[in-house]
């Protein structure tokens, strides 16, 4: 993850906003980003995406346990 935010960093992009879009676009995680958002309206991307990040890990987990 790293090399991307690097790589956006370079290019005047938001690192931040290249990892919400592929939660968004790949894992189908823009409905609960958006609800995150509506929730927590004083919470900064970063919080939003780690909570987002927590809830898809504990997904998996339960996923994988079944």
């Amino acid at each position: 993850m790293r090399p991307g935010q690097a790589a956006c960093g370079s290019r005047g992009y938001d690192g931040s906003a290249l990892v919400e879009a592929a939660l968004r676009s790949y894992l189908g995680l823009g409905a609960l980003v958006d609800r995150i958002h509506e929730r927590n309206r004083d919470a900064s991307d970063e919080d939003v995406l780690e909570l987002a990040y927590r809830e898809l890990d504990a997904y998996r987990a339960e996923r994988d346990a079944s």
